[in-house]
């Protein structure tokens, strides 16, 4: 395997096999949250938690797996945004979140980091709907869930 240019689609049987047994706390963390779930989008290893968040606008988890290129092993990482259309479809505030690195690939440890990032964008302040981005987009968000 080359590890120099580590696939990051789910056509990797490792990275399949990796959301595969990951797949049952992944789908309870969502249940718990009542979050709607996007897997794999556009064939990537990640599923997207999406949700609306509470101080308004909307908010979402991304949750990655692939395989580091420094060694091939499997690395978890989580990274999370928070969005305000201010003009839909044109101009929307966004929240810029660090992309936080899951200790391990083991259930409790990924768990924890989603509870976490969950956590930490709920209870962020409106201050940090800092960031301008100008967006076109021809079709509308779907109807997101309100976290629990």
């Amino acid at each position: 395997m080359n590890v120099e240019t580590p696939p990051s689609d789910l056509a990797h049987p490792v990275l399949r096999a990796a959301f595969e047994t990951l797949a049952p706390v992944l789908d309870a963390f969502a249940e718990k949250h009542s979050l709607l779930v996007e897997r794999y989008p556009r064939g990537f290893s990640m599923w997207t938690f999406l949700f609306q968040h509470p101080k308004g606008g909307s908010a979402s988890l991304q949750f990655n797996i692939v395989l580091s290129p420094e060694n091939g092993r499997l690395v978890g990482s989580l990274l999370s945004h928070w969005w305000l259309d201010v003009e839909p479809g044109s101009r929307r505030l966004a929240a810029e979140f660090p992309t936080a690195r899951v200790a391990s690939l083991l259930p409790s440890d990924v768990r924890y980091a989603l509870e976490r990032a969950f956590d930490q964008v709920i209870g962020t302040e409106e201050s940090a709907l800092s960031r301008e981005v100008w967006v076109r987009r021809g079709y509308e968000m779907p109807h997101l869930p309100w976290p629990t």
